[in-house]
């Protein structure tokens, strides 16, 4: 991709003119977008206007001409060779999955698919071809095609002109505002389905609702709560994560601060870093779990141990397998105290077992005590998490954003440990193996 970026940033004149309209039509009708989104060529083309290499209104009807007829041929390839389409060596590529979603987005949205589809990458190369493979009739295609170019065309030309050298960043800002649209339709469309099923059948639905927040069903208030907690935890590792390949957002904390910590560092504070940080190292952890979960084990306490040792050992392999797909290197002197610490960076593993640990043994510990000693244990238990982050980012073994990601991540695992935990244990307790026979689940006592 780099190398036609370059290319088309090196042309002026009519050369640039036939590219930028190569890409931009082959995108639906040679499945072009699925490697190479016509957006970007939209943008580059708008950062060649702004340079006075090409003309801007020429490269707008260029733009507008190019998308129409390029989706008004992947039209025509679809009604006239659909499934040889999908069987070729670009339908094969592009995928079985895709070729569903873009199916089923058709399905549910109808003509206004064409028009939301262009603001989708994959969308906008698949729609057009699934619409002729569907018969949708061409001039209720063309309308929302030319419609949809109208406004995309431009929008995105004139996004590459005003950005001028700034391009990538509009690029990424035109993906999310993609995403967002589609993530919207279909959170639109599943409102649309549940509120026709509701009226259809209301008492059904008015039962699923008390049992989906009955604290006493397996399945109620329990698994509800954590999914909950689960989903607003992902979304938020997401955001770091997505901030830290990027290097915006939190991630533009970390060197002003590691910075700001390596001119004011003193050697009593260092040296009740390296301390607290051994809370969180791999010998610590492990020791801590082991002693623990052994203890527990020993007076019968087994599903207790079994929640420590699975929610330590899973954040461990959480931790190994992030760190291999992101490949973020640490900071290094004079950011760090020393080059003690090697290997990945992002996330924090020292943060994130930390939290796995002490905060499912604020978990475990909590449930029998009474309220004021619970919040004492579960204050200070979460007190060690982050003075364990702290120190970390303290003594420059991490970024700011590698603890954030790790606390993120940490809360969806440490969340889904206990959400399966309850559900099991409410679903251990209603068992009809537990309740004698002939007496119904919840009869009083004769």
């Amino acid at each position: 991709m780099n190398a036609v970026v370059d290319s088309v940033l090196s042309l002026s004149g009519l050369p640039a003119y036939v590219l930028i309209a190569l890409l931009v039509g082959g995108e639906a009708a040679a499945l072009i977008g699925i490697v190479l989104p016509g957006e970007v060529a939209l943008l580059l083309g708008g950062v060649l206007a702004s340079q006075g290499r090409v003309s801007l209104p020429v490269l707008l009807v260029v733009a507008v001409t190019a998308a129409v007829v390029g989706d008004s041929l992947g039209y025509e390839f679809g009604r006239h060779g659909g499934p040889a389409l999908q069987r070729s060596r670009a339908g094969r590529f592009v995928g079985r999955e895709r070729w569903a979603r873009g199916e089923q987005f058709l399905e549910r949205r109808g003509g206004p698919a064409v028009l939301l589809g262009r603001w989708v990458g994959v969308l906008r190369a698949l729609v057009p071809s699934l619409a002729g493979m569907g018969r949708m009739p061409y001039r209720r295609f063309l309308l929302w095609n030319a419609t949809g170019a109208l406004v995309w065309a431009p929008a995105v030309v004139l996004a590459g002109y005003t950005a001028g050298a700034q391009y990538r960043r509009v690029e990424s800002l035109l993906g999310r505002a993609g995403l967002l649209l589609a993530v919207a339709v279909v959170v639109s469309a599943g409102i649309a389905l549940t509120v026709r099923s509701v009226r259809r059948d209301p008492e059904r639905w008015r039962l699923r609702l008390r049992q989906r927040f009955d604290p006493a069903q397996p399945f109620g208030l329990t698994l509800t709560a954590g999914l909950l907690v689960c989903v607003a935890a992902g979304g938020a590792f997401a955001v770091v994560l997505e901030d830290v390949l990027g290097g915006d957002g939190v991630a533009l904390l970390d060197h002003p601060v590691l910075e700001l910590l390596a001119r004011h560092r003193t050697g009593a504070w260092t040296a009740l870093a390296r301390d607290v940080t051994l809370l969180g190292s791999v010998a610590g952890v492990l020791a801590v779990t082991a002693a623990v979960a052994g203890w527990w084990w020993r007076r019968g306490s087994r599903r207790d141990a079994l929640v420590l040792v699975v929610a330590v050992l899973g954040s461990g392999l959480i931790t190994a397998s992030v760190k291999l797909l992101v490949g973020r290197d640490r900071p290094v002197l004079p950011l760090a105290v020393d080059a003690a610490e090697q290997g990945l960076s992002f996330p924090s593993g020292h943060s994130l077992s930390s939290l796995a640990l002490y905060g499912s043994l604020a978990y475990l510990l909590a449930r029998g005590l009474r309220s004021w000693r619970r919040g004492a244990v579960v204050a200070g238990l979460l007190t060690v998490v982050v003075a364990v982050g702290a120190s970390r980012v303290y003594l420059g073994y991490h970024w700011v954003s590698d603890v954030l990601g790790s606390w993120t991540l940490g809360v969806l695992w440490l969340s889904a440990v206990v959400t399966a935990e309850r559900v099991l244990t409410a679903r251990h307790a209603v068992s009809p193996d537990l309740v004698p026979q002939g007496r119904p689940v919840g009869a009083g006592a004769p």
